[in-house]
């Protein structure tokens, strides 16, 4: 699997969203609107949790 765009990363449905593709493989890109650090948080627990690339 190649890399996919999660919005909205940190809760809720993205979250959900970015946990079944980095469970299934996927690089992540993680954006965010106003929240730099907790989108870094985010990608960073993607990485430690599910050793895929991830960057905010």
């Amino acid at each position: 699997m190649g890399a996919v765009v999660v919005v909205g990363a940190g809760c809720g449905i993205g979250a959900a969203i970015r946990r079944m593709f980095a469970e299934r493989g996927a690089d992540l890109v993680v954006t965010y609107r106003k929240g730099a650090a907790v989108a870094e948080a985010v990608a960073g627990q993607a990485r430690s949790e599910y050793g895929r690339r991830a960057r905010a």
